[in-house]
């Protein structure tokens, strides 16, 4: 069987994402959310919800990963068409289903404005943050790859963590009072140690990680990226029932898209995909995962309605919500119903580009 050179571990890296992702919003179609953190079947769920918010840092350090050679030349901005027009398809499929299912009423200036204002699809922030750094894209490679050392490319990525990332770990306390630490979910007000007005900015902080790992790789064993995967989910998840008990899952800083755990960890699974064995994929398995690859992002988009199909025909009622735990496996199911729906819709889209080439042929 014919071998070709492909890098299928970048296929892996989005695959991972994206069920990483399908697998983050089951725990809150199974209610977690709603259920107060209390007895020792909680911490599961707070566990697995540490494991699975690696699937935003993991788009955005393959994006910095796969872009650092990109420049700001003719045809750039071109590079982007395919993902506004699979998102704008997306947006048809999500309005389609809205009236079907939900008899939404569907009218042009709702379609456009839901366009407009990344409502079309519920996950559709996503989209709107990437266009923005698509467009910085071509200037963060000029200051990346002008930066005379190693050195220097280290020392930028450690100040995007500090701007972006350790507020999170020094700005969630309230060091006055000695009270809230037996109650830390009794006040969302936190004692400021160091500026946060630079959090926002974190996507630049994974797409430097990112060209710094193309450029230099990060060797570090995959049992030792396992190992500390693990624990991290382990300690940060009884870190989350504690600043959580006993009302439901506090959300807080210190979990967000931003911070040093999510930064960590997303490192960690990438190197661990990276790193694993070299080979190359065969020709079929390059094909699979490369059609599998290029659904990701419209599978992404798509995602909630394979949630809302499957997860409204389960009997979770019947459960108590740690025990709804069990239904894990349905995510399979959600994450294959979403692929194919952004097969489709990939198709429409290859198939209206052919026939546009066509037109300008023959005209």
């Amino acid at each position: 069987m014919k071998t070709i050179s492909r890098n299928f571990k970048l296929d892996w890296v989005r695959i991972t994402a994206l069920f990483s992702l399908i697998s983050y919003h089951y725990l809150y179609y199974i209610g977690f959310y709603e259920e107060p953190c209390t007895g020792s079947q909680m911490l599961i769920p707070c566990m697995l919800r540490v494991l699975f918010s690696v699937n935003i840092p993991l788009f955005l350090l393959l994006t910095g990963y796969l872009q650092t050679t990109k420049k700001l030349e003719k045809g750039y901005y071109k590079k982007c068409l395919r993902t506004v027009w699979i998102y704008v398809l997306c947006c048809v499929v999500s309005a389609i289903y809205r009236f079907v299912v939900g008899g939404i009423p569907i009218t042009l200036y709702g379609f456009i404005r839901s366009l407009l204002d990344f409502s079309g699809c519920p996950y559709a922030w996503y989209v709107e943050m990437y266009l923005g750094l698509f467009l910085m894209i071509p200037f963060l490679n000029i200051l990346y790859h002008n930066l005379p050392s190693k050195g220097w490319k280290q020392i930028l990525i450690l100040t995007f963590i500090a701007l972006t990332t350790l507020p999170s770990f020094f700005n969630v306390y309230r060091f006055e009072e000695l009270q809230w630490w037996a109650s830390p979910q009794s006040s969302s007000e936190y004692f400021k140690i160091i500026p946060s007005w630079w959090m926002a900015v974190y996507p630049i902080t994974y797409y430097f990680i990112g060209n710094y790992i193309r450029e230099y790789g990060l060797k570090v064993k995959r049992s030792l990226c396992a190992g500390i995967v693990i624990i991290i989910s382990v300690l940060m998840g009884c870190y989350g029932y504690w600043r959580s008990t006993p009302t439901p899952y506090n959300w807080g800083p210190w979990q967000d898209w931003n911070s040093w755990v999510n930064v960590l960890m997303g490192v960690l699974v990438f190197a661990f995909i990276l790193n694993g064995k070299e080979r190359n994929a065969t020709k079929f398995e390059s094909r699979v995962l490369s059609a599998v690859s290029k659904c990701v992002f419209g599978a992404y988009l798509l995602s909630w309605i394979a949630e809302d199909v499957v997860y409204h025909h389960i009997p979770l009622e019947r459960f108590e919500i740690p025990n709804r735990i069990v239904f894990y496996p349905i995510v399979i199911l959600v994450m294959l119903i979403s692929l194919l729906l952004s097969m489709v819709v990939n198709m429409i889209y290859d198939y209206a580009l052919i026939g546009i080439r066509r037109i300008r042929k023959e005209n």
